[in-house]
């Protein structure tokens, strides 16, 4: 807040940076400061960047460009925070719900996306090792969802691996069509 309001523009790596903040412990709390704070200042500063480029010259076709090579980037890379979060605390199901918020918004999930979440699951599980170590025992968070996390992981996977039809990884998949 005092950063904000002392002027630092709210941009995605600015987010990105407070949201991972939040630890794995903390996941409620980044969600409500995401919704009632961070996400209304990087849509102001989605508006203020676009509303900035549109005074002609080369400006407007610098923004022009950058509207075309990707649009709000800088919710992006706040989602990108959140799915860190989530990762941290273990809680797949929260992530997916974040990737279909993300849907909603406009942004595509990607790879990337899904790797934010897969690093925060390695931080917590690397945490966990060290803890385990110095003889104290570490509790599970999860959520009380259980056996479930494996299912949500998949779902996760399969929503954030979406690629196009043209990727050269898809060139030998073979394609079904199911009638029911």
């Amino acid at each position: 807040r005092e950063a904000m309001r002392d002027g630092v523009p709210a941009d995605g790596r600015f987010l990105n940076a407070c949201l991972r903040c939040f630890g794995g412990d903390r996941l409620d709390e980044a969600l409500e400061v995401w919704k009632t704070e961070m996400r209304p200042a990087a849509l102001a500063h989605e508006n203020r960047r676009r509303n900035s480029g549109r005074g002609g010259g080369s400006s407007s076709t610098l923004y022009s460009r950058r509207k075309r090579s990707g649009k709000k980037k800088n919710l992006l890379a706040a989602y990108h925070g959140l799915l860190h979060v989530c990762g941290r605390a273990d809680r797949p199901d929260v992530a997916l719900r974040l990737v279909y918020a993300m849907g909603k918004e406009g942004l595509e999930a990607t790879e990337t996306s899904l790797n934010c979440y897969n690093a925060g699951k390695r931080t917590r599980e690397n945490g966990d090792a060290s803890s385990r170590e110095g003889g104290t025992k570490t509790k599970k968070s999860g959520g009380g969802i259980g056996i479930r996390a494996k299912w949500f992981e998949s779902l996760l996977a399969v929503e954030c691996t979406k690629y196009d039809r043209n990727d050269k990884r898809r060139e030998r998949e073979k394609r079904i069509r199911i009638i029911f």
